[in-house]
């Protein structure tokens, strides 16, 4: 019955219709038309404008980025700059400013002389032109609903002057006590430690620690490139003299019986290296010539106020292997923090492991193995496998063809991470009366990166280094340390309190630096260094205009649009 219903009623109302349809236009009812008068207008108009204003007061407002606080992840005002020998395109940010107050940059008069991020050939742009920062979404008001999350990147008033909308990635949440040691952020819930605990040169020590490791989607968008070989120069040699040299360094050891005759690399003056023989290769990053740090190219130009570069050893290694035979094995080793983080692939075995390492960077223990495979991964013959060993957030991950193979993790207390890094005991260290202990690049253990192979000749295609975002020490402009880098000074949130940084950290004024708020803010807020929830204007998500060029026409970059991680 109810089937039946549903069609007699169908029936219905298709039998109107026809009967409607064949009413002669002349003899159907006459039906009244309404005349739009001016004053329909003027109400229509001011309902849309009505309607528009309260949904960008109160759901979404259009932002615009003046300065480069989050390079890359979304530019300031900035210039564009490229390589004719590498292709590479980069954006630096500009250091002058016609009016500082409202981050307006001045024009260029003269030449810009900057590197090429990939190849370090000094290049001479006379008089660039300066572009628009990146305009951006803001979902207002959504904190007053959802809780604010880690990574979250948000759009705030200022503590400090309240009249200005900063924006900054947040990265500790209410109730929580951060750490940032060695570029990695550490949290514990206060609520559970002992007041005791909380504060002075053992505070790293203490019991509660756990570091915060970045989702997939945000650690992707975070990796800040330093090296390509795909963007190797067209002429790395000019008047019979080589300005460019890889900084892979390719070897191969002396033959014996167990590696077989020895091989060469062919390396120079090519974006594929290539190994022609089975026995070992071995293939270096030149750490001495290319130091790893968490250098930005878009701060090239902040001459007058230079930041400390420190050693980055939360990287990403990525390579197309392609083997000749099916038996080749592969090694991909990151070394940092005293310890060898390994990736092994081979036809009979793959995993992930690690093991302390001397100062030579020679391993003193066994290995321990931390993931591998039930069954092996194999790289097949003649194909491109694109492999990718990440070690950032004090976690391991195998990557191939852009499928996760292995994931693994290790867990340091702040204070094990800092002695780890720089060889020193936290307590005794910050137990001095220095300004900014841990604000010496010195102190921090460099990084070493390498491949092995052996089994076949093999190509590599776009050999790739990436870092991971670094939150350094940052000096600060008062006599006590940055916060949360040091265990004398790590910011203790109470409910409704937010901490903050910048991506561009060596250019950020962030929670690190501030100093007291603003007295209106210091009326419910006392505390400085925090966001109070109720200076969250919303959180950003999306670019709807890319950076454009300040003052002619713009020009739409479709291809940077984007959503906001």
């Amino acid at each position: 019955m109810p089937d039946e219903a549903a069609i007699s009623i169908s029936g219905a109302v298709t039998e109107v219709v026809l009967i409607e349809a064949v009413i002669p236009r002349e003899n159907a009812p006459h039906q009244p038309q309404h005349q739009v008068t001016a004053k329909d207008t003027v109400v229509s108009l001011a309902i849309a404008f009505i309607l528009a204003f309260v949904f960008r007061g109160f759901v979404i407002e259009p932002f615009i980025i003046p300065t480069g606080s989050m390079a890359p992840t979304l530019l300031g005002a900035h210039i564009l700059a490229r390589s004719p020998e590498t292709g590479s395109t980069w954006a630096i940010g500009p250091w002058t400013y016609s009016d500082s107050a409202r981050n307006i940059p001045a024009r260029i008069q003269t030449e810009v002389v900057v590197p090429d991020p990939i190849s370090g050939e000094s290049l001479l742009f006379d008089k660039p032109s300066i572009r628009a920062g990146d305009r951006i979404f803001v979902l207002k008001y959504l904190y007053a609903i959802f809780e604010p999350s880690r990574f979250d990147v948000v759009v705030f008033k200022n503590p400090e002057e309240p009249q200005v909308n900063f924006i900054k990635r947040l990265i500790g949440l209410p109730f929580e006590q951060i750490a940032l040691v060695d570029g990695d952020i550490f949290k514990r819930d206060t609520r559970t430690i002992p007041a005791d605990q909380l504060e002075g040169p053992s505070a790293w020590s203490g019991p509660g620690w756990k570091i915060e490791r970045k989702p997939e989607r945000i650690q992707r968008v975070l990796w800040q490139p330093v090296f390509d070989s795909a963007r190797t120069p067209l002429h790395a040699e000019r008047e019979g003299r080589r300005w460019f040299r890889s900084p892979w360094i390719g070897t191969a050891p002396e033959p014996s019986a167990d590696t077989g005759p020895a091989g060469e690399w062919a390396i120079e003056d090519r974006a594929d290296y290539r190994f022609n023989s089975p026995a070992r290769a071995d293939l270096i990053w030149n750490e001495a010539a290319r130091p790893v740090t968490d250098y930005y190219p878009y701060d090239q130009t902040h001459t007058n106020y230079p930041a400390p570069r420190f050693p980055v050893g939360d990287v990403r290694l990525r390579a197309g292997v392609q083997p000749d035979q099916s038996n080749l094995s592969c090694w991909i080793t990151v070394i940092a923090s005293a310890h060898a983080f390994q990736a092994e692939i081979s036809p009979d075995h793959t995993a992930l492991r690690m093991a302390p390492v001397d100062d030579t960077g020679a391993v003193t223990q066994a290995w321990t193995t931390l993931a591998a495979t039930s069954t092996p991964f194999t790289l097949p013959k003649g194909s491109v496998t694109n492999l990718e060993l990440w070690h950032t957030d004090q976690s391991l991950q195998l990557w191939a063809d852009g499928v996760r193979i292995l994931y693994a993790e290790y867990d340091w207390s702040p204070a094990e991470r800092f002695e780890h890094a720089t060889g020193r005991e936290a307590t005794e260290f910050f137990s001095s009366r220095q300004r900014e202990p841990a604000a010496d690049p010195a102190l921090y253990r460099r990084p070493r990166l390498s491949w092995q192979f052996q089994g076949s000749p093999f190509t590599l295609h776009n050999v790739a280094l990436d870092r991971d975002i670094h939150y350094q020490p940052s000096p600060s402009h008062s006599l006590l340390p940055a916060r949360a880098t040091d265990p004398r000074r790590m910011p203790t949130l109470k409910h409704d309190q937010y901490f903050v940084c910048g991506d561009n950290s060596p250019q950020s004024e962030d929670g690190r630096l501030w100093g007291d708020p603003d007295p209106w803010i210091a009326l419910f807020d006392p505390d400085g260094g925090v966001v109070n929830r109720r200076l969250l204007i919303g959180k950003a998500f999306f670019v709807y205009w890319p950076a454009t060029h300040a003052g002619k026409l713009p020009i739409f970059d479709a291809g940077r649009v984007r959503f906001i991680w």
